[in-house]
C-alpha cells in the first residue's frame, strides 16, 4: 500500500562477549514500486585493556619496550579502548524495466575510542577514519529461479587514517551473486 512506513530499532550483544550491535532504520514507500530507507548501525568491541608494550619518543617522554608490572608481577593497565565500525546508509529501491533494483549510499566510519591515564596511549587509541561508498543491485526472476546480483563499493573514497604516518585504505570493489530455486513451500539456493 502507498504510504507504508516502518521504524526498526535493535540492540544485540553477540554471545554475551561484549560485541555490541546497535541499529535504527526508518523506511517508507514513495509509490507502489519505490521505497526509501535510512539506517544507522554501530558495532563496537568489548573493552580491551591498554598495556605498555613498546614506546617511541613523544614530547620527551621515556622510551622502551616490555610490560610495566606491579609489585606482584601483574601488568599495569593504563586504561581501556574499544574498536568501532559505524555507518549511515541511504537506500532507494525501485523497478527498472520491471526488474527490482536499488542502490545504497553509505557513509562509513571506523577506528578506536579509548580512555587512558597516559598521554601517549591516549593518542594511540583515539583515532578514526571515514569513507563514502556507492553500491547497487538487481534481482532477476527467471521461471522458478531468483538471481540476486549486487555490486559493492562501485564508487568510493578511501579511509584516510589520522595517524602519525599518512595511511589510506582503499575499499575493494565486490560482486555478490546468488542462485535460488523457488519450490512450492520453500526456496533452496546459495550465494
Amino acid at each position: 500500500e502507498i504510504g507504508f512506513k516502518s521504524l526498526e530499532v535493535s540492540y544485540s550483544n553477540f554471545y554475551n562477549w561484549g560485541i555490541i550491535l546497535n541499529e535504527i532504520s526508518y523506511g517508507f514507500k514513495t509509490e507502489d514500486t519505490q521505497a526509501v530507507s535510512v539506517t544507522w548501525a554501530d558495532v563496537s568491541s568489548f573493552k580491551m585493556p591498554i598495556y605498555d608494550v613498546e614506546r617511541f619518543p613523544v614530547n620527551g617522554e621515556p622510551t622502551g619496550s616490555g610490560l610495566i608490572v606491579d609489585e606482584n608481577g601483574n601488568p599495569v593497565s593504563f586504561g581501556t579502548f574499544r574498536s568501532f565500525h559505524n555507518g549511515l546508509i541511504f537506500t532507494y529501491a525501485f523497478e527498472f524495466f520491471r526488474i527490482p533494483s536499488g542502490f545504497n549510499i553509505r557513509y562509513l566510519k571506523r577506528g578506536f575510542k579509548g580512555n587512558s591515564s597516559d598521554s601517549y596511549w591516549d593518542s594511540v587509541v583515539n583515532f578514526s577514519a571515514s569513507a563514502w561508498t556507492f553500491d547497487f543491485g538487481m534481482i532477476f526472476d527467471i521461471k522458478n529461479f531468483t538471481i540476486p546480483v549486487s555490486f559493492f563499493n562501485v564508487a568510493s573514497s578511501k579511509f584516510q587514517w589520522q595517524t602519525e604516518y599518512e595511511y589510506n585504505e582503499e575499499l575493494l570493489r565486490e560482486i555478490r551473486a546468488g542462485l535460488y530455486w523457488n519450490l512450492k513451500n520453500f526456496s533452496l539456493g546459495a550465494d
